[in-house]
């Protein structure tokens, strides 16, 4: 880049030179002529004096604006060469920051070198002392057996010389067999009561044995009987009872046989209550599950006759206040005004019924409309109520009647009902959803 900004400020210089001497060349030329020229050609001259004053200007401004752009490539050298040598010093910096990271790294791995050799170190060391420690406590050892063995050594020989002598001195004044035939019996006293301690602890050892038993056997009673869904077999309670009757008085006192006894026969009573119980469960499981399937073949019935619109049949079942009866479905029955007033009857007590849908009905018109407002006056259980496509005109008094049934929330006019009535009816549909 250097040689190229050297190479356009010479070849601007060269440019320069040229024209300074185009230049001395053109006004010598002119003043020559001017010398060889007539008088005629005074403003000729005058004319080309001024051409060349202003070929001097440009010259000038031409030679100005090349010498700004040789500074401007001056500046821009040093600020690439201020970018450059800052380059070279963020890399000089960065290989020494390099080399200090890798340092530090290297120092840190001797560190822990270290460590782990001192660690090492201290551990052998530890175990060298264990070892020497165990070496000593065990000669120490030794040298005590060592000296109990003689000492014993020594106290037998002593107790045998001593015998010896006392069993020569027995001899000599006949007392020998007096002395061995007075430890005979105090060697067969002495047997006895061995025998009879043996009995004893062989006794306390079968009463402390027999007491666990009985106690875990009882504890493993009670917590079967404890769980509901498990019941005790009649054999487990037969073998605690054989066994209390026949095994435990060998071993223990009436008093704790008569204690387990007590127990027993509690668990037997505890346990006959929860069969009794149990049993009564599963018989009252069955009865409902019968119920239910009654029930659910009464539905499927009820649902065939309301299907096929038998208005008597499910009139009956209405007045029978009958529970499975929860919602009636006659749309397009051709139900009669004379069915509708059978329904209103059977309604007027009914305290199952929720829904009832008369939709589709064109024979349901204006002269049932005291019938269905019987119904929603006294019916106080019945939620929905839908009369879509029926032939009722005037539906003012069933709005009316709706006014003071704070049950229903939902109902479906025929439409003749005009914006005014469905406005109204709404109004109180939304209140009585709120309650």
């Amino acid at each position: 880049m250097k040689s190229m900004l050297e190479s356009d400020d010479s070849d601007l210089s060269d440019d320069d030179d040229t024209k300074e001497t185009s230049s001395v060349t053109t006004v010598n030329h002119h003043s020559t002529e001017s010398n060889v020229t007539t008088p005629s050609m005074v403003v000729t001259a005058a004319t080309t004096s001024t051409e060349e004053s202003n070929s001097v200007t440009t010259s000038n401004t031409e030679t100005l604006n090349l010498s700004e752009s040789a500074l401007l490539l001056q500046q821009r050298r040093k600020q690439e060469e201020q970018a450059l040598e800052k380059l070279r010093q963020e890399q000089e910096q960065a290989r020494l920051e390099q080399e200090r990271i890798e340092k530090e790294k290297a120092l840190q791995l001797e560190q822990e070198r270290i460590q782990r050799d001192l660690e090492l170190k201290q551990l052998e060391e530890t175990k060298r002392r264990e070892a020497e420690e165990l070496h000593r406590k065990k000669l120490l050892e030794e040298e005590e057996e060592r000296k109990l063995k003689q000492q014993i050594e020594e106290e037998r020989a002593s107790l045998s010389s001593q015998l010896t002598q006392l069993l020569s001195e027995f001899n000599e004044s006949g007392k020998l067999q007096e002395w061995i035939r007075h430890v005979e019996s105090k060697m067969h006293l002495v047997t006895l009561l061995k025998s009879e301690l043996k009995q004893a602890k062989d006794l306390q050892h079968n009463q402390t044995s027999k007491r666990t038993e009985y106690n875990s056997s009882l504890n493993f009673l009670l917590d079967k009987q404890k769980d509901p869904e498990k019941l005790l077999q009649p054999y487990e309670i037969e073998l605690m009872k054989e066994r209390v009757k026949n095994i435990y008085p060998l071993y223990l006192p009436k008093s704790e046989i008569a204690k387990m006894e007590e127990q027993i026969a509690q668990i037997e009573n505890t346990e006959k209550k929860k069969r009794e119980e149990h049993q009564l469960k599963l018989e009252q499981e069955a009865a409902e599950k019968l119920k239910k399937e009654k029930e659910r073949q009464q539905l499927i019935i009820l649902q065939r006759l309301i299907k096929d619109g038998n208005v008597k049949v499910i009139s009956d079942e209405l007045k029978r206040n009958n529970p499975l009866l929860r919602s009636i479905n006659l749309q397009n029955k051709n139900i009669s005004n004379d069915d509708v007033y059978e329904l209103a009857d059977a309604l007027v007590e009914n305290t199952c019924l929720t829904e009832l849908d008369l939709s589709f009905n064109t024979r349901v018109d204006d002269e049932c409309m005291d019938a269905l407002v019987r119904i929603v006056k006294n019916n106080h259980t019945l939620r929905k109520l839908y009369l879509e496509d029926t032939f009722i005109q005037n539906n003012q008094p069933l709005i009316d009647a709706v006014a003071g049934n704070f049950k229903l929330v939902d109902m479906v006019l025929s439409e003749f009902a005009t914006d005014d009535q469905l406005d109204q009816l709404d109004l109180y549909l939304d209140r009585n959803e709120a309650l």
